[in-house]
């Protein structure tokens, strides 16, 4: 075994042993490395468990850094194994699931931070391998760290109740103790995305008078009734808890923008919206609800405090049952409210429109690829973003009509540019995984392709990786039944969510489309064209075209280009616009570029 050193200086640098059997990925946590410590670093890479066991016995490292999927050995015993070995050396591990049962279990198995493979950028591993060494620091000192009250009462104390289970022995439900350790994993999650996280605390209004009239009993029930709704309505990334008495709250994923959790809010109000059958009496409950967005900086009891108050303002308020701690978020949910009482109507209207983006190939053909955008020009509200009208579509189950429209539009398209003796590659058309995992919506979209006259070698239906992968894994085998059929698929945003290589191989994708916050000034950040050009070649090999998305300048393409990237898509090329304007565009001839 060799070891890595770099520059020469006065102090010592750390001494990382890495654990990675992929020699690409390994190459590309190298990098993340120099870019971290700017060189003033010594690693040393092994591609095995029994060569870092070796490697332990001889040297005395800083931290160890071990990628889960090596060895595909079980991730819990193997960090077990090390810290019985190790017990005083930091541990970070990488992953390829992004499911927080798992961090939160990686965690308990004596690691002391977790990283997802798609959130490695250099300043993240620096500042998990700074909190890895600081935690352990403790840990070996014996330091507990304190944390004042969430509220007047000392049953808020998140450090009194450490419950080893974690279970809420009512409910049986996550209780406090494991609110306190999910929500301090989620909080630097979220800091090393740079992205936002909500915590919503209700209670039932009304439950002491509830106990009184019927009973502690009856209380109890309503508590288990209640619980077991609303844990139907989280999300696997997400967490509920009962706190206390019967205050509940539940932490979201990451959002990117404080909307993404007004859709989690409506689905807890709609718990609530038929009656409780408990043993004594059928009983009507309504919650408050208080909403806090993640501090900055991040504190947990702030951030709880802030939602606690939001709480008890829903309680005062005379006209909602629900309270945000900030201004522009109570804004933008009476703004949601109003997109959902009108998108009904909008789209029986046609208010809504389609828009093409075209993107490019080295092909001397020249064939038309665009996707398709809806667009939707309120006659009441004005124009209405999609990250807001998709959301309302999506909960009142009217997506297949948009996409219905859309088609419709797509083959407008497809008759402008037959008659232009324009060849067609692909038309591009979004969809979510709720609508793909209905057999029905399947069959219902090859029916309205045959009404359109649309050939279904010539659609390509794009889900986002933003959603979670278990979903797209979940319409596996509706995705084989329209792939069979010639749809082609392409999976968006590629680099935002948390899909592995090795997990596009039982799926047939065609398509892979790299998010715009990895092209971002790819011509001047060197970790991001290693790791495109990695993903290219990989997914090459698979079989699978790659597009890059996002491109805005000369220079961006011409590093994409360099690494034989497919296809380009950006406003380089030209921006999204209604069909005849994109037939009336000038043919672009990419060796001109």
């Amino acid at each position: 075994m060799q070891l890595a050193t770099h520059a020469n200086t006065d102090t010592l640098p750390p001494l990382f042993l890495l654990i990675e059997a992929n020699n690409q990925d390994a190459d590309i946590l190298e990098i993340r490395l120099r870019d971290a410590y700017q060189h003033h670093h010594a690693v040393l890479a092994v591609d095995s468990i029994q060569a870092a066991s070796e490697a332990l016995t001889d040297f005395e490292f800083d931290a160890l850094i071990y990628c889960s999927s090596t060895e595909n050995l079980n991730t819990t015993d193997t960090v077990k194994a090390f810290c019985e070995l190790t017990p005083n050396l930091p541990i970070v591990v990488i992953t390829d699931d992004n499911d927080f049962s798992l961090a939160n279990q990686i965690i308990a198995s004596g690691a002391e931070d977790y990283l997802h493979k798609n959130e490695l950028t250099a300043e993240a591993l620096l500042r998990s391998l700074a909190f890895a060494t600081q935690r352990k620091r403790a840990q070996t000192s014996h330091l507990l760290h304190s944390h004042s009250s969430l509220g007047a009462d000392s049953i808020h104390d998140i450090t009194t109740n450490q419950n080893p289970l974690q279970q809420d022995s009512l409910t049986e439900i996550h209780n406090l103790s494991y609110f306190y350790n999910y929500a301090t994993t989620a909080i630097f999650r979220a800091q090393r995305a740079n992205a936002q996280l909500a915590v919503l605390l209700f209670d039932i209004n009304d439950f002491e008078l509830i106990n009184q009239q019927f009973g502690r009993h009856t209380g109890d029930q309503l508590l288990q009734l209640v619980a077991k709704r609303c844990e139907n309505i989280v999300r696997h990334t997400e967490c509920i808890a009962r706190l206390y008495d019967d205050t509940f709250a539940i932490i979201t994923d990451t959002l990117n923008h404080e909307h993404e959790a007004y859709p989690l809010v409506t689905r807890l109000q709609q718990c609530f919206d038929s009656p409780f059958e408990t043993s004594q009496k059928q009983i009507v409950a309504t919650p408050s609800i208080g909403v806090a967005f993640l501090p900055q900086p991040a504190d947990l009891n702030d951030w709880v405090k802030q939602a606690d108050a939001a709480k008890t303002q829903a309680k005062a308020s005379a006209k909602t049952n629900v309270e945000f701690a900030s201004e522009s978020a109570s804004a933008g949910y009476k703004r949601t409210q109003s997109v959902a009482a009108k998108i009904e109507k909008g789209l029986q209207g046609r208010e809504f429109s389609t828009v093409f983006q075209s993107y490019y190939c080295d092909d001397d053909s020249n064939p038309l690829y665009a996707e398709a955008f809806s667009r939707w020009r309120s006659t009441s509200l004005g124009n209405v973003a999609p990250r807001e009208f998709l959301p309302a579509l999506s909960q009142n189950s009217m997506l297949d009509e948009l996409t219905k429209q859309v088609l419709a539009n797509v083959a407008q398209l497809q008759e402008q540019a037959l008659a232009a003796n324009r060849p067609i590659g692909k038309f591009s058309v979004n969809i979510s995984t709720a609508q793909l995992h209905d057999r029905i919506f399947c069959e219902n979209f090859l029916h309205w392709l045959s009404v359109n006259d649309l050939s279904s070698d010539t659609i390509c239906l794009e889900i986002s990786e933003r959603e979670s992968i278990n979903a797209i894994l979940a319409c596996k085998s509706n995705i084989h039944f329209l792939h069979q059929q010639g749809i082609s698929f392409a999976l968006d945003n590629f680099g935002t969510g948390n899909t592995a290589m090795t997990q596009l191989a039982d799926l047939p994708i065609d398509y892979l489309k790299i998010d715009r916050a990895i092209t971002q000034n790819i011509d001047t950040n060197k970790p991001m064209q290693a790791l495109s050009s990695s993903v290219i070649k990989m997914a090459h090999k698979l079989g699978i075209k790659v597009v890059a998305e996002g491109i805005e300048t000369q220079e961006e393409f011409y590093v994409l280009r360099a690494f034989d990237c497919d296809f380009y898509q950006g406003f380089y090329f030209g921006q999204p616009c209604n069909s005849h304007t994109l037939m009336q565009e000038q043919t672009v001839d990419m060796r001109a570029h």
